[in-house]
């Protein structure tokens, strides 16, 4: 965005040169105006050439934040996954459930969200308490953890 703003600013500026060379052009003779005029269209040729090669760049640049944003991103899920799966080896110890829980789960769920959803839900007055999203959030909860039982103990019997 930055290339694309200052080739904008500097179209202007070659603009306003222009106009000032096509004033002085006019003060001089026919043949002096001519050779004046052609080193004009060529200015103009270039500044457009410019201006043209510079939204690719902008393009580009973009391309690379879009990429370095993406890249970010992937690390800070990593890192929520990696500590998921800690604090669940911690209290449960159980590699297969707590890899199935740690990278199943939303991702604005932390491990403790996850405890206390999983005990508090059966209490009436805590399910009645939550908003919407958070039944939703409660109902993924849930439903990980039931695939992730039957994925790592096998299923109920």
């Amino acid at each position: 965005m930055r290339v694309l703003i200052l080739s904008r600013t500097s179209f202007m500026n070659a603009r306003a040169r222009i106009w000032a060379a096509g004033i002085l052009c006019r003060m001089l003779g026919t043949e002096e105006q001519m050779r004046c005029l052609h080193s004009i269209v060529l200015v103009v040729s270039l500044a457009v050439v410019a201006s043209s090669a510079a939204a690719p760049a902008a393009q580009q640049t973009g391309a690379v934040a879009s990429k370095i944003a993406e890249k970010a991103f992937a690390e800070s899920v990593r890192a929520r996954v990696d500590a998921r799966r800690a604090e669940c080896m911690s209290a449960i110890g159980n590699l297969t459930f707590c890899h199935c829980i740690a990278g199943d789960l939303p991702l604005d769920v932390n491990f403790l969200r996850y405890i206390e959803v999983t005990t508090g839900v059966v209490n009436q007055a805590y399910s009645d308490q939550l908003s919407p999203d958070d039944k939703s959030t409660a109902r993924r909860i849930l439903s990980t953890r039931d695939r992730c039982v039957a994925t790592a103990f096998g299923a109920p019997k």
